[in-house]
């Protein structure tokens, strides 16, 4: 009782003592209206603010396995963003290739090779359909970039051969999901799912939550889906805004009823595992004022697709989804807006309305599922 009082006595300490003030550089240009709408000032270099996303220096390149991010010491803030080290374990594709092997998750996401040796194996899995169409994918790019497809197995480890040998570590290679669950018209549909992991390092015991947003976005690809055709229009490009490219809300999706339960399923047994080493990675000691990351949070997107029988197999976590504004596409743009408002009205609000760091939120919003929590 006494280290609860005393936890309340410091959230109280941090509030008064912090000014409703933001650190934010990333590239959601609708983030800082949101934050002005509440209420909320840009925070001054070197101030802590209540909330920042703030992360690293831009003269990096975030494609390296050596770069990991780091909290900018004049961009703090009381609810902090994470770096992309404690999240890189989901957000790697090669790492999350390991991680699903090592907790025994490996029906969740489609085979994946990790080696040129491995892919040109002839005892590379019993699974494996060396005819059905094949993904090259740089383990560290997102957004459609650094993945070529291929008509087949021979195809795939041909264009591997031909990476340089200092970047063939970069990649893996993954087979296509058979039995593609198509839209009406024939086209390949991924869905992009909002995650949002937080850690409260301020309770007695500092725990880590995970949550999926019920609203989901699907992504219809432009071309009709031939799985003996290797056309990136047919099979990767799926980028909102993209000519061809077709949105629809998961709530309007057909199938949504019918394939919401598994992807839920498939998000709590996945996640589970990560969450206590996440939580342990945010509880680390990082020089900073006091206050500083009393919670931290991370918005991940991960890109899903499903097969007729309703199954969904995940295909990659992505650190700082797209949720910018995109011209001439007021739906999108509408849609991108609602996810960041989720997210400010489950990191923030919350907190600001009890003034409280130390517990969870009694109230969680009704827009996010809790999935998994680092205690349980």
């Amino acid at each position: 009782m006494a280290d609860r009082r005393r936890k309340k006595c410091q959230c109280a300490a941090i509030f008064e003592s912090t000014r409703k003030a933001f650190h934010a550089d990333v590239s959601w240009d609708l983030l800082p209206g949101r934050l002005i709408a509440r209420g909320f000032e840009v925070a001054d270099q070197g101030e802590l603010a209540l909330f920042a996303m703030w992360s690293a220096p831009r003269n990096v390149d975030h494609h390296t396995r050596g770069w990991h991010g780091v909290i900018d010491p004049e961009r703090r803030g009381v609810i902090e963003q994470c770096p992309p080290s404690s999240v890189r374990e989901l957000t790697d594709k090669a790492r999350l290739a390991d991680y699903l092997l090592e907790n025994g998750f490996l029906d969740f996401a489609p085979v994946t090779m990790m080696s040129k040796q491995e892919l040109s194996s002839s005892s590379c899995g019993q699974d494996m359909d060396e005819s059905g169409v094949w993904f090259l994918k740089h383990v560290l790019m997102a957004r459609n970039e650094g993945v070529t497809v291929h008509k087949n197995r021979d195809a795939c480890l041909e264009a591997w051969l031909a990476v340089p040998e200092a970047e063939c570590g970069n990649y893996l290679a993954q087979q296509g999901v058979p039995r593609l669950l198509l839209d009406q018209t024939g086209r390949k549909v991924t869905l992009r799912l909002y995650i949002l992991i937080m850690a409260h390092l301020q309770h007695a015991v500092p725990f880590a939550s995970a949550f999926v947003r019920r609203d989901f976005a699907c992504r219809v690809h432009p071309d009709t889906f031939d799985p003996e055709d290797p056309d990136p229009e047919k099979h990767v490009t799926s980028t909102l805004g993209v000519a061809g490219v077709q949105y629809l809300s998961g709530a309007d999706w057909a199938h949504c009823a019918s394939v919401w339960p598994n992807i839920r399923q498939m998000m709590s047994e996945c996640l589970q595992p990560f969450l206590v080493s996440f939580a342990a990675s945010e509880r680390r000691v990082v020089d900073g004022p006091a206050g500083a990351r009393s919670l931290t949070f991370d918005l991940l997107g991960a890109d899903v697709v499903v097969d007729a029988d309703f199954k969904p197999w995940l295909l990659e976590f992505n650190r700082m989804p797209q949720l910018a504004a995109v011209p001439g596409h007021t739906l999108i743009s509408s849609a991108r807006e609602a996810v960041i408002e989720d997210m400010l009205g489950a990191v923030l609000d919350q907190v600001m309305k009890a003034r409280c760091l130390c517990s969870a939120p009694q109230d969680f919003p009704e827009a996010w599922d809790c999935v998994a929590k680092s205690c349980d």
